[in-house]
């Protein structure tokens, strides 16, 4: 669906910064020491290679730099065209309007997923998460909502034990 948010930085402001955090619910600045190492809160406009090998503008948040399974899970991303963002979460659009981003490329599932992305030179992390790869919908064994929630629990109670023990060094 067209992604409208009055408080959500502009494709103008992506073009002068293409990393803006979220700090407080719906308060954005550019982060403007790149590149990044946490992309936490992170929103990164970067070039997308479409399946068809076109390319388009767009924003991917969701991005855990040293998590690329986390990542394929959670990035969420915002297409641009003409100025207009579409926002695509898997979650929300899979299967029941998928045919709305259709209708926004004029293109079909094939033309649009797998996605490509390579983010390598404003952030820092695990190549597979810095270059990666947004599919149209979850890897198969977490299609299930419970198995999506107990995959994201496991991996952000590992990240948060990993983060805290190496702070403690």
């Amino acid at each position: 669906m067209i992604f409208k948010n009055p408080q959500f930085p502009s494709v103008a402001d992506f073009d002068n910064h293409p990393v803006w955090i979220e700090y407080n619910l719906g308060s954005y600045e550019p982060a403007l020491d790149l590149p990044v190492s946490d992309l936490e809160s992170g929103h990164v406009a970067c070039d997308l290679v479409l399946a068809n090998g076109d390319m388009m503008r767009g924003i991917i948040s969701g991005i855990h730099l040293n998590n690329p399974e986390l990542t394929n899970v959670t990035a969420r991303l915002i297409l641009i065209k003409n100025g207009d963002m579409f926002g695509y979460r898997k979650e929300i659009l899979e299967p029941h309007r998928s045919s709305m981003l259709q209708e926004f490329l004029s293109l079909s599932p094939r033309e649009i997923f797998p996605i490509r992305y390579d983010i390598s030179e404003i952030a820092i992390g695990h190549p597979d998460a810095v270059r990666g790869i947004i599919s149209a919908s979850y890897p198969e064994e977490l299609e299930n909502p419970a198995a999506r929630v107990k995959f994201l629990l496991e991996h952000h109670k590992r990240d948060f034990i990993g983060d805290r023990s190496t702070r403690q060094e």
